[in-house]
């Protein structure tokens, strides 16, 4: 088929293929690759370098395991028990909170997204202390041989 006989659809569908390659190509790499290779390496039985091919033996001692039974069971009973019905009372609430007859309505929306905020917050005062001037990363840079005044510009107008 000639090029030029192509749609704008066809054109845009294969440029839209043609950006998602290269992700496709990352994820395939980075995550189904170790996983292949853990899977393959779950077959196999030593100590460090010294692997050999061992089957099924590593399956059949697991399985039979019984700390491994019960926190197989214990991983089980969440997924089906409670994953269900944290979501169902989720969208609940959500809801209810999205009625505009509740009164202190946004006073219910702010208790309940409080923690995610808070938690934000100091997660950046612990990083803001840790690379301030004086902070930690800062301190220690010296031991390792560098000086901090090399990294600062002293023309800044940031600052």
């Amino acid at each position: 088929m000639n090029k030029k006989n192509w749609s704008l659809k066809r054109k845009q569908s294969l440029s839209g293929w043609l950006f998602l390659t290269p992700a496709v190509l990352l994820i395939a790499v980075m995550s189904f690759y170790p996983m292949f290779e853990a899977f393959l390496l779950s077959f196999k039985k030593g100590k460090g370098a010294m692997l050999v091919w061992g089957g099924l033996d590593n399956y059949k001692r697991i399985f039979t395991d019984k700390v491994f039974m019960r926190s197989l069971f214990n991983c089980l009973f969440y997924l089906i028990i409670e994953v269900p019905i944290m979501l169902v009372l989720a969208l609940i609430l959500a809801s209810m909170l999205n009625q505009k007859k509740i009164k202190f309505r946004g006073l219910f929306r702010t208790a309940i997204f409080l923690p995610c905020a808070a938690s934000l917050v100091s997660y950046a005062t612990i990083f803001r202390s840790l690379f301030a001037v004086d902070g930690l990363i800062n301190v220690l840079i010296p031991d390792f041989g560098f000086n901090p005044e090399d990294f600062i510009k002293k023309d800044s107008t940031l600052c």
